[in-house]
């Protein structure tokens, strides 16, 4: 099995709730679109995603 590691960037949005708004393949990309936006409340989660290989 195989794991892909996807970044992905929430900020404050709709009625003061997290909400995703990119995704990145690492931290570094996704913590510079923070950067580039000005983003004053975000959070960066780390989602790992499990792909069978195929024969």
């Amino acid at each position: 099995m195989k794991s892909t590691i996807v970044h992905i960037v929430s900020t404050i949005g709709f009625e003061n709730e997290m909400e995703a708004v990119a995704a990145f393949s690492t931290y570094e990309k996704a913590y510079d679109y923070v950067k580039k936006n000005g983003f004053s409340s975000f959070h960066i989660d780390e989602l790992i995603i499990d792909e069978e290989e195929e024969d």
